[in-house]
């Protein structure tokens, strides 16, 4: 995939608890500032919300529009990225990524082409996990949430 032109796009990274309202076990700290870094890396603005020792998430504006997204790791598995809409308050399959770092290039992509195949979508959920992905070959597809 070509590489897509450096968006001048705002994150702002907020706290994201787990169900019980404790801090999620995974070390969000690590998970924000990786990604943090490759934005920025990529031209994107990316602010950081109230707690960033947990923080998994954060909002993306994009062609004027803001979304809310979830970076989100299962189980603490970090092999894998995924992309999750929402619409009209129903999970979308996933997008998957894999955890190679030139992948991260396709965020903006895959949320544009996101919101080109649904219009109402309100919410952008990203995460990492292997645990409901069975097969992998490298390439961006969904699954079945």
């Amino acid at each position: 995939m070509a590489d897509i032109p450096k968006p001048r796009t705002h994150v702002t990274f907020e706290t994201d608890m787990a169900d019980d309202g404790r801090p999620e076990s995974m070390p969000g700290k690590y998970i924000a500032d990786y990604l943090q870094g490759e934005l920025v890396n990529r031209g994107f603005q990316v602010g950081c919300g109230m707690d960033c020792r947990y923080s998994h998430d954060f909002t993306v504006t994009v062609q004027g529009r803001t979304f809310h997204c979830m970076l989100g790791p299962i189980g603490g598995d970090l092999h894998f990225w995924m992309l999750q809409t929402e619409s009209h308050g129903g999970w979308l399959p996933k997008f998957v990524l894999g955890d190679d770092t030139r992948q991260l290039t396709t965020l903006m992509f895959e949320i544009n082409r996101a919101i080109q195949k649904n219009p109402n979508i309100t919410r952008i959920r990203w995460y990492k996990s292997a645990s409901h992905v069975r097969e992998f070959d490298g390439t961006d597809y969904t699954v079945a949430p």
